[in-house]
């Protein structure tokens, strides 16, 4: 199995002021993945992943909070799945010193 997860974090020119999740899990315990074509094999779905997005109007725009969206190999069959998620707001930490 192949797990990836990115981080989009805010910066000034993001539209969204949220930090975003992207996760990738990609099962490889399938024919397409056999006979040492694995790596090919993660390789094209990675690529029609990245064609997705530069087509897009933007991941977070298409996709965030519409769940889990398929992944499928060369033959057609569901081998796992992408997601984009925003990650829940972070409390700053601010230490209690006392004297």
């Amino acid at each position: 199995m192949v797990s990836i997860s990115y981080y989009l974090l805010p910066t000034t020119s993001t539209k969204l002021s949220l930090a975003m999740k992207l996760s990738i899990e990609i099962d490889m315990d399938n024919a397409a993945f056999d006979g040492g074509m694995s790596g090919y094999e993660v390789a094209k779905i990675l690529t029609k992943l990245a064609s997705k997005s530069y087509e897009s109007n933007g991941l977070e725009v298409d996709y965030l909070g519409e769940g889990e969206q398929p992944v499928r190999d060369s033959n057609g069959n569901k081998c796992g799945y992408w997601m984009v998620t925003d990650l829940p707001e972070m409390e700053t930490f601010i230490p209690n010193f006392h004297d």
